[in-house]
């Protein structure tokens, strides 16, 4: 009766959810998979609760983080000790560039932001008010130290939302964003100072494109710690490269090479 009835609903709703989940749909059209998969996730779980109500234990941890989550984010002091903040945020294209890519330069105003210790980088979620509601994820640097706020690159092939923020970028000096974070890096326990007596091996980072922006802080770090570094950085063309070569330490035991991937 009923009770199957909703199961044949869940099991409906999966396609959806699973056509939208694909990589190929959330890189082209990820306002569309950000506003179906919530409601459609949703309606697929409360479906499997009305099929067979013990299905609810498994849903209790993703239930408990999500709400964590909208704590940590929400406009009040969070679970996670966050909030949002607005700042001003101006822009500029870097020319030649694969994508193109453009550099986000947030101005924080003298705001405490960020960690002392945190040499493996951080990142923020960022909302730029004019494309709407989509909050994502960017690797942030500092501009010009702390003070000076917030540095980010982003690339036009990154997605339908990277590219009308690179489209905004062009077409505006400055825009207005709302900011939760800066948050450390995690990613294990490996460290970047050579506290072994000089035994420890060389750390080797990999990063393409514009994601080596999130090495930065890394190799500052283990420059300044003697440990031993070498980068290793794809890019598509020389462009690339020259947009962010002053940035790139090669003191301190530090190597960088540098790959170019097309003509």
């Amino acid at each position: 009766g009923l009770v199957n009835f909703m199961g044949v609903v869940a099991i409906a709703v999966c396609g959806p959810l699973a056509l939208s989940a694909l990589p190929l749909v959330r890189r082209r059209c990820y306002h569309a998979f950000q506003r179906l998969h919530m409601p459609v996730a949703l309606l697929f779980v409360t479906c499997c609760a009305l099929h067979d109500l013990a299905i609810l234990t498994f849903a209790v941890p993703g239930l408990a983080f999500w709400y964590v989550e909208w704590r940590g984010r929400g406009g009040r002091k969070g679970v996670l000790g966050c909030s949002l903040r607005r700042f001003t945020a101006t822009a500029r294209l870097l020319p030649g560039t694969s994508g193109p890519w453009a550099e986000l330069t947030i101005h924080c105003g003298g705001a405490a932001l960020g960690h002392d210790a945190a040499p493996r980088g951080e990142w923020v979620s960022l909302r730029a008010l004019p494309l709407g509601t989509e909050w994502h994820p960017l690797s942030v640097t500092s501009a010009g130290g702390r003070a000076a706020g917030l540095s980010a690159l982003v690339s036009a092939r990154g997605g339908d939302w990277t590219k009308a923020l690179v489209h905004l970028c062009a077409t505006t000096g400055s825009f207005e964003v709302e900011l939760a974070g800066p948050f450390p890096f995690g990613g294990g326990p490996w460290s970047l100072s050579g506290g072994g007596g000089g035994g420890e091996p060389a750390l080797l980072l990999l990063a393409g494109g514009t994601g080596v922006t999130g090495w930065l802080p890394a190799l500052a770090a283990a420059a300044s710690e003697g440990r031993p570094c070498r980068l290793v950085w794809c890019v598509q063309n020389e462009a690339d490269y020259h947009a962010l070569a002053d940035r790139l330490l090669r003191n301190g035991g530090v190597e960088v090479t540098v790959y170019i991937t097309r003509a």
